[in-house]
């Protein structure tokens, strides 16, 4: 027992536990003090256990450490609609990926007002983010090295400063800033948003979408991978 308060007050239980010692011993540690959940999952303390609470997160399992993920080819993509239509001025958008090939949209977002954001394979095997949010077209190419390797990758995409900024995380090297000016006027809002997009959009032809496995699909509490496998915990 810890924390315990009656009537607003809260009770001294170490205080108790040496004036009525009998039956009674200090040192109770609760089981999600050692923050067992991964990944941000949510630690739900029982009397002698824990459960991991893992729905606002892209992982799953015991501890939130497994991957939700999915294989697609080329010809194929998933979307996912935002049940209520939202505008943004700062996201969090996280996706993870392993390919040998240099074609297709890992992620997209598109919107009601012909607004979007693409994160794209480029055919240096390099990554390519082009957004436009109404001020103006943008293109940043992210030249870490050749992402079409193989390999496991790990992005994520911060946009914060009412908009000004982006922040480009690659796996575990340093940061990537841009920093744009905006007019004082112009509107910086993603406006309306509409769909998620993984692998292709309707735009791309089929063949041109992304082959390979996608996992960690994120933009703030949206999690389109785990809806699709109607994950819970």
């Amino acid at each position: 027992m810890r924390a315990l308060m009656l009537n607003g007050a809260v009770v001294d239980l170490q205080r108790l536990a040496v004036d009525y010692p009998y039956g009674i011993a200090n040192g109770c540690v609760g089981k999600c003090q050692s923050s067992p959940c991964l990944n941000n999952g949510t630690c739900i303390e029982g009397y002698s256990s824990y459960v991991c609470d893992c729905q606002w997160t892209g992982f799953k399992g015991p501890i939130c450490a497994d991957e939700i993920g999915v294989n697609l080819r080329s010809d194929s993509y998933i979307r996912y609609n935002f049940e209520n239509s939202i505008s943004t001025l700062e996201e969090y958008i996280r996706v993870g990926f392993t390919t040998t090939d240099k074609t297709g949209m890992i992620v997209g977002l598109s919107s009601y007002s012909e607004e979007y954001l693409n994160l794209m394979m480029s055919t240096s095997g390099h990554l390519r983010l082009v957004f436009d949010f109404g001020f103006e077209r943008q293109e940043i190419i992210i030249k870490n090295e050749n992402f079409a390797l193989g390999q496991h990758h790990d992005i994520r995409i911060l946009r914060s400063d009412k908009g000004a900024t982006v922040t480009i995380y690659v796996d575990n090297y340093e940061p990537i800033v841009h920093t744009f000016k905006i007019d004082e006027k112009a509107d910086a809002q993603f406006n309306r948003l509409k769909s998620i997009y993984v692998g292709r959009n309707e735009s791309m032809g089929t063949g041109e979408g992304f082959s390979g496995c996608i996992s960690r699909v994120q933009f703030d509490d949206h999690f389109p991978l785990r809806r699709l496998f109607q994950e819970s915990r």
